[in-house]
């Protein structure tokens, strides 16, 4: 039962699928540890899910909604991959397209209390390419090339950043592109600015982020695009999902055999500059860990 807004909470939005998953796992785990220190976790996906509606931040009655789903009464530590909508939807277009409500939607839960965001970013390149892959697991039967082309050529994550500084100030805001550290640097972080009463000690260690063991190839792409105007339900596209992701160049992706989908050079070029020009900007605005 909800007792009011949270007196003080970190939002940590990511675009890594590998750092939120760690922190929700490590959370489940060390519930007790966190309860110790009079930290509230709100990281399950399901529970986000059910608590707003589409999760949909452009209403009031969604952002009614996510304040109740973050309300304890005490500090929150709440992760989510899901807020900030996809980064790039099936169809291709704008980087982020559904942020800006996200954000005003936080903006409007959290307003009660004191607010801290940590922010986790990948580099453009696998950006793209987890976008691409998540697109044909979840049954859009588009080509590479065409989901490639309709991205914009300078894509950045400073907007964002941007965004996030004007709501709740440089000083609360800070941003990491993500590694094999990530989630144990956003638990840390938390712990300072949300733990209250006298020091337990360190918490203990996430393990590394898991990544997929192996990559999609070009021919688990083509054999799915081929597959799925003959899948007729979302029971069959899952099936073939994890057929697919278990038995197709599985032996021979780790070896190089079956080389993973990837970008062109110069593809990969042109992103490179982006990222390169997005760090600077956002070393500007913002502290980066």
């Amino acid at each position: 039962m909800t007792t009011g807004p949270p007196s003080s909470v970190v939002v940590h939005l990511s675009v890594d699928p590998a750092t939120t998953r760690t922190i929700h796992r490590w959370c489940r785990a060390h519930g007790p540890a966190l309860a110790a220190r009079g930290i509230t976790a709100r990281t399950d996906p399901k529970e986000l899910r059910d608590a707003v509606t589409g999760l949909d931040l452009r209403s009031d009655h969604g952002r009614r909604q996510l304040r109740g789903y973050v309300a304890d009464g005490g500090p929150v530590l709440w992760s989510s991959g899901q807020v900030l909508g996809p980064v790039y939807r099936f169809t291709g277009g704008d980087l982020l397209p559904a942020a800006a409500s996200a954000v005003a939607g936080i903006d409007v839960a959290t307003r009660d209390a004191t607010r801290h965001v940590a922010l986790t970013l990948v580099p453009h390149g696998r950006a793209v390419m987890d976008a691409y892959v998540e697109s044909v697991r979840a049954g859009h039967a588009v080509a590479f090339d065409d989901f490639v082309a309709s991205l914009p050529r300078q894509p950045s994550w400073t907007p964002l950043v941007r965004r996030l500084v004007e709501v709740f100030g440089a000083d609360r805001v800070t941003a990491r592109i993500a590694g094999t550290d990530t989630s144990r640097q956003v638990l840390t972080e938390a712990e300072r600015v949300l733990a209250a009463g006298p020091d337990r000690g360190p918490l203990p260690d996430p393990p590394a982020e898991s990544r997929p063991a192996a990559p999609w190839t070009p021919r688990m792409v083509a054999l799915t695009l081929a597959a799925l105007p003959h899948l007729r339900s979302y029971e069959e596209r899952g099936a073939w999902r994890r057929f697919v992701e278990t038995r197709v160049d599985r032996a021979d992706a780790g070896s190089g055999i079956a080389p993973a989908l990837g970008l062109a050079p110069a593809q990969e070029d042109r992103l490179a500059r982006c990222d390169a020009e997005d760090m600077a900007s956002i070393q500007a605005l913002v502290e980066v860990r």
